[in-house]
Protein backbone atom coordinates (compact mmCIF):
# COMPACT_ATOMS: atom_id res chain seq x y z
CA UNK A 1 0.00 0.00 0.00
CA UNK A 2 1.47 3.78 -0.89
CA UNK A 3 2.35 5.52 1.94
CA UNK A 4 1.79 8.19 -0.92
CA UNK A 5 -2.23 8.33 -0.70
CA UNK A 6 -2.98 11.34 -0.39
CA UNK A 7 -6.35 11.03 2.58
CA UNK A 8 -3.19 9.86 4.73
CA UNK A 9 -1.11 13.23 4.42
CA UNK A 10 -3.27 14.75 7.53
CA UNK A 11 -3.47 10.72 9.52
CA UNK A 12 0.08 11.30 10.83
CA UNK A 13 1.69 8.29 11.68
CA UNK A 14 -0.33 5.57 9.55
CA UNK A 15 -0.78 1.92 9.56
CA UNK A 16 -2.62 0.89 6.12
CA UNK A 17 -1.83 -2.49 6.02
CA UNK A 18 -2.98 -2.89 9.50
CA UNK A 19 -6.03 -0.75 9.11
CA UNK A 20 -7.08 -2.55 6.11
CA UNK A 21 -6.77 -5.87 8.20
CA UNK A 22 -8.35 -4.65 11.29
CA UNK A 23 -11.56 -3.34 8.76
CA UNK A 24 -11.95 -6.55 7.85
CA UNK A 25 -12.44 -7.58 11.67
CA UNK A 26 -15.07 -4.61 11.95
CA UNK A 27 -17.19 -6.15 9.19
CA UNK A 28 -17.06 -9.95 10.76
CA UNK A 29 -18.12 -7.84 14.02
CA UNK A 30 -21.25 -6.14 12.34
CA UNK A 31 -22.33 -9.12 10.97
CA UNK A 32 -25.30 -11.56 12.04
CA UNK A 33 -22.82 -14.27 12.27
CA UNK A 34 -22.57 -16.56 15.56
CA UNK A 35 -20.42 -15.85 18.42
CA UNK A 36 -18.29 -19.14 17.16
CA UNK A 37 -18.23 -18.48 13.80
CA UNK A 38 -17.00 -14.66 14.35
CA UNK A 39 -14.39 -15.83 16.12
CA UNK A 40 -13.07 -18.89 13.63
CA UNK A 41 -13.00 -16.15 10.86
CA UNK A 42 -11.55 -13.54 13.22
CA UNK A 43 -8.90 -16.39 13.83
CA UNK A 44 -8.24 -16.68 10.06
CA UNK A 45 -8.37 -13.15 9.40
CA UNK A 46 -5.85 -12.69 11.99
CA UNK A 47 -3.68 -15.62 10.07
CA UNK A 48 -3.80 -14.88 6.74
CA UNK A 49 -2.62 -10.98 6.91
CA UNK A 50 -0.27 -11.95 9.44
CA UNK A 51 0.91 -14.40 6.67
CA UNK A 52 0.49 -12.50 3.30
CA UNK A 53 1.33 -8.33 4.67
CA UNK A 54 3.89 -9.56 7.51
CA UNK A 55 6.34 -7.47 5.58
CA UNK A 56 4.66 -4.36 4.98
CA UNK A 57 2.94 -4.50 8.40
CA UNK A 58 6.54 -4.98 10.17
CA UNK A 59 7.25 -1.88 8.22
CA UNK A 60 5.11 0.51 9.22
CA UNK A 61 5.27 -0.42 12.68
CA UNK A 62 8.86 -0.55 13.33
CA UNK A 63 8.82 3.00 11.27
CA UNK A 64 6.11 4.25 13.50
CA UNK A 65 8.33 2.59 16.96
CA UNK A 66 11.15 4.38 15.79
CA UNK A 67 8.97 8.08 15.52
CA UNK A 68 7.57 7.48 18.69
CA UNK A 69 10.67 6.66 20.77
CA UNK A 70 12.05 9.78 19.15
CA UNK A 71 9.08 11.84 20.46
CA UNK A 72 7.24 12.38 17.58
CA UNK A 73 3.80 11.43 17.54
CA UNK A 74 2.43 13.11 14.51
CA UNK A 75 4.36 12.34 10.62
CA UNK A 76 2.77 13.50 7.99
CA UNK A 77 4.16 11.10 4.90
CA UNK A 78 5.02 13.88 2.94
CA UNK A 79 6.95 15.54 5.71
CA UNK A 80 11.10 15.00 5.87
CA UNK A 81 10.18 16.02 9.61
CA UNK A 82 7.75 14.73 11.92
CA UNK A 83 6.47 17.17 14.71
CA UNK A 84 7.93 16.84 18.29
CA UNK A 85 5.31 17.04 20.66
CA UNK A 86 6.68 18.46 24.61
CA UNK A 87 4.97 18.28 27.21
CA UNK A 88 4.78 22.22 28.03
CA UNK A 89 3.12 23.39 24.92
CA UNK A 90 0.74 20.38 23.41
CA UNK A 91 -2.62 22.01 22.31
CA UNK A 92 -6.34 20.18 21.88
CA UNK A 93 -4.86 19.13 17.75
CA UNK A 94 -1.86 17.82 19.36
CA UNK A 95 -4.27 15.97 21.77
CA UNK A 96 -6.13 15.13 19.48
CA UNK A 97 -3.13 13.09 16.89
CA UNK A 98 -2.00 11.41 19.76
CA UNK A 99 -5.21 10.07 20.50
CA UNK A 100 -5.73 8.91 17.19
CA UNK A 101 -2.24 7.55 16.77
CA UNK A 102 -3.23 5.20 20.12
CA UNK A 103 -6.01 3.83 18.12
CA UNK A 104 -4.28 3.05 15.08
CA UNK A 105 -1.79 1.56 17.66
CA UNK A 106 -4.80 -0.75 18.59
CA UNK A 107 -5.17 -2.22 15.26
CA UNK A 108 -2.14 -3.44 14.72
CA UNK A 109 -1.38 -4.62 18.37
CA UNK A 110 -4.48 -7.03 17.72
CA UNK A 111 -2.17 -8.72 14.93
CA UNK A 112 1.38 -8.67 16.82
CA UNK A 113 0.22 -8.88 20.45
CA UNK A 114 3.96 -10.37 21.07
CA UNK A 115 5.23 -7.55 20.47
CA UNK A 116 6.71 -5.25 23.31
CA UNK A 117 7.87 -2.92 21.55
CA UNK A 118 4.37 -1.94 20.18
CA UNK A 119 2.96 -1.98 23.23
CA UNK A 120 5.90 0.08 25.41
CA UNK A 121 5.40 2.50 21.92
CA UNK A 122 1.72 2.49 23.07
CA UNK A 123 2.52 3.42 26.56
CA UNK A 124 4.73 6.26 25.63
CA UNK A 125 2.04 7.46 23.65
CA UNK A 126 -0.60 6.95 26.65
CA UNK A 127 1.77 8.69 28.89
CA UNK A 128 2.05 11.53 26.93
CA UNK A 129 -1.83 12.40 27.09
CA UNK A 130 -1.90 12.02 30.62
CA UNK A 131 1.29 13.89 31.88
CA UNK A 132 0.02 16.86 29.21
CA UNK A 133 -3.53 16.59 29.92
CA UNK A 134 -6.02 19.47 28.68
Amino acid sequence: MPEADPKLFKEGISFPHGHLAYAHLEVLNQSALSESDKDQLMQEVRRCFKTKYTQGMTHEIDRAIALINEGVFYHQCNQTNGSKIRNESINALDHFHISGLLKRLQEVMFFFPEREDLMNAYKKCANQLNECGL
